[in-house]
């Protein structure tokens, strides 16, 4: 993270029980203090996408299973 100008910064783990996905930054280019409503804010946010790459992998397993039973048949 390039951090020339950034004043406040806050970074979230985008992980699940049993992956990590990488991490959520949220700055600002001026002094901040994130408030219990931002940061539960960011926090729902990172939730929501690690449940968005959860279901994009879900999904992509499903297609291939598809795929290898459709070349079984």
């Amino acid at each position: 993270m390039d951090q020339e100008g950034v004043q406040a910064y806050v970074g979230v783990s985008l992980r699940s029980k049993k992956d990590e996905f990488g991490v959520l930054f949220v700055n600002f280019c001026e002094p901040h203090y994130f408030s219990d409503g931002e940061l539960d804010a960011i926090n729902l946010f990172a939730n929501q996408a690690v449940i968005a790459i959860e279901n994009a992998r879900l999904f992509q397993d499903v297609t291939n299973s598809q795929g290898q039973l459709s070349e079984a048949l």
